[in-house]
Parts: structure tokens; C-alpha cells; sequence
């Protein structure tokens, strides 16, 4: 059982030690998200002075700042710290090693959580887009086989697509219509959304509007190499689905043993949760677990 009675000295010292901490942490994140908001407008400024640059940011940039996200960062370590410590402090817990360092894990785990939110919105945006790119190819040479110009064929299609290609293409006809070579805005939706048939499809316009040729020829032969790609990422994809499973199944054995021996023998689980060594095993169980599973995603992910 856990010894929760503590004497008043105890109290008083746990209750500085927890001020402190919080104060720390207020002051240190009150700087740092001025530092943030500092940073931002002066991105924000060189953004508005390098607007007809090459800079077109990052994928992240349509989600979130980068001062916003520090922010977020910040709240998502420093709140669950300080709730982690006062559950602790007031569970009796003494034990300085185990205050200090697994609030200092839910800080840091806490930390991640927006940046990896923000990057599966990513992911999703792009398989979204990638989604979309063969539809986008077979439009554009239907349209240039039936007479019309580039413009008015991604004009067309753009009209006829939802989701991310909508609004990239959309971005691209608006630079158009603001004089920027077509090539040119094309070129830069490529880097907004990297991925590489939409590399293919920018290069193959280069050339055609460079060297000259039928470019609706071009992009029929692109469309069938395009289909043959995405069939065959596919049935990797369906051959490596085991593998991802075994990776997921790997990483929830430990979990799901723990829940079931302490349901049997609680008594045997308790020093687990209750001791300082328990909770530094607890810690090199997980850190092992989520490298083990890095390493098997890493085996069964083929980039076709």
C-alpha cells in the first residue's frame, strides 16, 4: 500500500517545490511565446516582402504558424507536467525521482502531440491530392485532344475537382491570371505538394512548352504509367499489410499482458506503478516498444 500521510514540513516543501515549478514554467513560456510572436511577425513581413519569390513555405504552413504551433507546444508540455506532479504530490508520492522525471515525460510526450496532429492533417491532404493527380492528367489531355488551350483545359478541370486539387488549382490559375508564367505557378504546386507524379506531369509540360511536341500525347502516355504506378503500389500495399499489423499487434502485447496479470495477481503488478525502479522499467519497456515498432514500419515500407 502506498504510505499517502505526510508530515507538515513535507507539505510545505512539496507546495514551494510545486509554485516553483509552476512558476518556472509560466515565465519561461510567457518569454517563449513572446519569442514566438516576435518570430512570427517578422515571417510574416519578410513573407509580405518575398511574396513574388521562390519561398512558397512549407506544407505545414496551410495548417498552423510556426508561432502558433510553439504555442501549442508549449501548453501541451506544461500542462500536463503540472497535473502529472499535483496527482502525484497529492498521491503521496515522495520519491524525488519519480516527481521529477515523469512529469518531465508527460512534458515531453505532451510536447509532440500538436506536431503530429498537424502533420497526419498533412499526410491526409496529400494522399487526397495524389488521389487526385490521375483524374487530373486523364482531364488534361481529354481537353487539349478536344482543342483547348492549358489554361482554359486547367481552368475546366479545376471547376470539376474538390478538395486539395480544387484549391491548388485555383492558386495556380490565380498566379496565371497575376502574370506569372504558367510553367512557373505549376512549378511551385509541385513544391506546395511534393509527390512524384505531380513532378512527372510538371517536367512533361516543361519539356512540351520548351522543346515543342503534343503534349495530349505526352500526358496519355503519362496517365497509363500513372495507373500502372498506383496499381502497383497497391498490391504492395496489400503485401506489407501483415507486416503493419504484426507491428501494431507487437507493440499492444506488453499492454495487453500487463492488464491481464494485474487482473490475475495484482499484488506481483503493484511494485511496477509504486517504486522508483518500476516506473524506470515501466519506461525502458515503452521506449523499446516504440523503437521496436519504428523499426518494423521502417522494414515494411517500400516507396514505390
Amino acid at each position: 500500500m502506498i504510505d499517502i500521510s505526510l508530515t507538515p514540513a513535507s507539505l510545505i516543501i512539496y507546495g514551494l517545490t510545486f509554485v516553483a515549478v509552476v512558476a518556472l514554467c509560466v515565465v519561461f513560456w510567457r518569454n517563449l511565446v513572446e519569442a514566438a510572436q516576435a518570430s512570427a511577425e517578422r515571417l510574416d513581413a519578410n513573407r509580405a516582402v518575398e511574396v513574388r519569390t521562390e519561398d512558397i513555405g512549407t506544407p505545414l504552413d496551410r495548417f498552423v504558424s510556426p508561432g502558433r504551433l510553439l504555442r501549442l507546444r508549449l501548453t501541451f508540455a506544461v500542462i500536463p507536467a503540472a497535473v502529472v506532479f499535483g496527482i502525484l504530490f497529492w498521491a503521496g508520492i515522495e520519491r524525488v525521482l519519480v516527481l521529477s522525471l515523469v512529469p518531465v515525460l508527460f512534458a515531453v510526450i505532451g510536447s509532440f502531440v500538436p506536431a503530429i496532429y498537424y502533420r497526419m492533417q498533412v499526410k491526409r491532404r496529400q494522399d487526397r491530392f495524389e488521389n487526385d493527380i490521375l483524374d487530373l492528367t486523364t482531364g488534361l489531355a481529354n481537353a487539349l485532344r478536344s482543342g483547348m488551350a492549358l489554361p482554359q483545359s486547367l481552368e475546366k478541370i479545376g471547376a470539376q475537382m474538390t478538395g486539395p486539387m480544387r484549391e491548388e488549382l485555383n492558386i495556380v490559375l490565380r498566379e496565371y491570371r497575376l502574370g506569372v508564367d504558367l510553367v512557373r505557378a505549376m512549378d511551385r504546386m509541385s513544391r506546395r505538394m511534393p509527390c512524384e507524379d505531380m513532378r512527372l506531369l510538371v517536367s512533361a509540360i516543361k519539356l512540351t512548352t520548351d522543346a515543342g511536341g503534343s503534349l495530349a500525347s505526352v500526358l496519355a502516355e503519362m496517365t497509363t504509367t500513372i495507373r500502372g504506378r498506383r496499381e502497383f503500389a497497391d498490391k504492395v500495399k496489400a503485401l506489407t499489410a501483415e507486416g503493419r499489423f504484426e507491428a501494431i499487434a507487437m507493440s499492444c502485447a506488453p499492454i495487453a499482458a500487463f492488464c491481464f496479470l494485474h487482473l490475475i495477481q495484482a499484488e506481483l503488478m503493484r511494485p511496477l506503478y509504486t517504486t522508483g525502479v518500476g516506473w524506470c522499467t515501466l519506461g525502458a519497456v515503452v521506449t523499446l516498444e516504440v523503437m521496436g515498432y519504428c523499426v518494423i514500419r521502417k522494414i515494411v515500407s517500400i516507396e514505390v
